[in-house]
């Protein structure tokens, strides 16, 4: 079996100017579970820092689109419904007012959809142009 090394580690302490602590604030900020020491340390180590971004501007249109996306699965599960019940409808005139639900179904999707044009067309010139 092979032993491991034991590494003698050994406590360092130094000062540094506001604006480098203001910067080693900032990493610790946007690294989550890190502290300054071990951002300090992965520093002087060589080892890599991860830092995560988070763009708040997106949120709005995120909500928005689990918004939309909420109210066309209610209408998939209403024309779903509808579809269901057509077939199994046996007179004519029940099957022709299914068939107009179906239609009004079909407007409200469509009016869904060109709601979610200008979102997506905004997302797509920031995500698509970089």
């Amino acid at each position: 079996m092979a032993k491991i090394k034991a590494v003698k580690r050994v406590r360092v302490e130094c000062r540094v100017s506001k604006e480098k602590y203001v910067h080693f604030k900032s990493l610790t900020e946007q690294a989550p579970g890190q502290t300054m020491s071990g951002i300090i340390r992965n520093i002087l180590e060589n080892r890599p820092i991860k830092l995560h971004y988070h763009n708040f501007v997106l949120d709005q249109m995120m909500h928005q689109l689990s918004q939309i996306y909420g109210e066309i699965h209610r209408i998939d599960v209403n024309v779903n419904r509808f579809v269901k019940e057509f077939h199994q409808a046996n007179q004519p005139m029940q099957k022709f007012l299914l068939g107009k639900k179906l239609i009004d179904n079909q407007q409200l999707i469509q009016r869904e959809i060109e709601s979610l044009k200008p979102i997506l067309s905004e997302l797509q010139q920031r995500w698509l142009s970089e």
